[in-house]
């Protein structure tokens, strides 16, 4: 009876108490949900990188990489390094030349070439995609300039120039972007195909001599693998004055003393006791000084390097500093015991580390 009596009592108290469980039980479980999202993070996914065509238009050069993919395709090797200009440049400059295979081709390489490998002491030779037969079958090249164009300076965050047909260069905008299979780098315009021998020395200001004197010998254009060190204007004005008409065994002799058959001396491989010798058998030696200049026989100057022309590379060269009439003409530089044309120049130029394609 006395418990019937106290029951009321106790319904009415655990009436009371209902809402302070209920809020004890709420906020118990608040905290154990709350608990494992503060103290345990999901891992980070690692996306793989994007196609070619995605990472450049992430980078804001959609519209030549889109271009790029489309020429490439079915290209073997496939481009393991892509040099693609900024949808700003191409839309204005180069849209015209859109469906040209052979400037995409020359756009791309199967080597994997990262910044620290375009700034490499002395640059890089770059091999491009496109198949040039007056190259030995491989494609059009590129050039880096290294750190000694610098006078040494070892500076990894310096802009990097490319050098293609004319001379003509262009920067590296933004460096060592992964995409799917290899590295793009962004550039500040196409590169110029290279144009047949007399035809780029014509259009070089510095040559325009040298091609009045030569332009009798057509059959350079078609050489395999050549390199012309290339007296300037000013240098052949003071061997022959500057309105003299050279005959044609003067001229013979001018081409064949100043012409490497053979091989495409880029000027990567121009290094310290590199070796090549002209048609008419005297032997060209390479000096670097400490400030990057180049010596061709002690005292001949390189005033500008990496003319890429359709079969080699034209390099030009300012009068002796003994003397106007030693120009690669002296016998000095002879050397009778070699019968044959020197090969210690590529030799010595994978010695000092350029960066080869063949």
């Amino acid at each position: 009876m006395q418990l019937l009596t106290l029951w009321p009592f106790l319904f009415g108290v655990l009436l009371l108490l209902s809402p302070a469980l209920a809020q004890d039980t709420t906020t118990s479980s608040t905290e154990d949900d709350d608990t494992p999202t503060s103290t345990t993070s999901s891992p980070t996914s690692t996306s793989s990188p994007s196609s070619l065509a995605d990472t450049a238009s992430e980078h804001g050069a959609g519209r030549f990489g889109e271009q790029l993919v489309n020429n490439l395709a079915g290209n073997a090797p496939r481009a393991r390094t892509a040099f693609v200009v900024q949808d700003d440049s191409f839309r204005h400059r180069f849209i015209r030349q859109a469906d040209d295979t052979a400037q995409f081709l020359y756009q791309a390489s199967d080597q994997r070439l990262t910044a620290a490998d375009l700034r490499g002491f002395t640059g890089s030779v770059i091999g491009t995609l496109g198949s040039e037969s007056t190259l030995g079958g491989r494609g059009q090249a590129i050039l880096s300039h290294g750190q000694r164009h610098s006078a040494g300076a070892c500076n990894s965050t310096a802009p990097i120039n490319l050098y293609s047909g004319l001379g003509n260069s262009v920067t590296i905008l933004e460096e060592d972007i992964e995409f799917e299979g290899g590295i793009l780098h962004i550039v500040s315009g196409q590169f110029t195909q290279p144009s047949p021998l007399l035809e780029s020395l014509r259009a070089v200001s510095e040559t325009t001599t040298l091609a009045s004197y030569i332009s009798s010998h057509a059959s350079l254009e078609s050489t395999n693998s050549i390199t012309v060190f290339a007296p300037s204007n000013a240098a052949l004005a003071s061997i022959y004055g500057s309105d003299t008409t050279i005959s044609e065994s003067e001229a013979t002799t001018l081409v064949d003393s100043h012409v490497v058959t053979g091989f495409a001396a880029y000027s990567p491989l121009l290094i310290n006791g590199a070796r090549f010798r002209t048609l008419d058998g005297v032997d060209v030696v390479v000096t670097t000084r400490p400030d990057g200049s180049i010596l061709l026989n002690d005292d001949i100057n390189v005033i500008k390097t990496d003319i890429v022309v359709q079969n080699g590379v034209v390099h030009i060269i300012d009068r002796s500093q003994t003397g106007a009439d030693t120009v690669f003409t002296g016998g000095s530089s002879h050397r009778p015991g070699m019968h044959r044309r020197s090969m210690l120049g590529p030799v010595a130029a994978v010695v000092g580390g350029a960066r080869l394609w063949f």
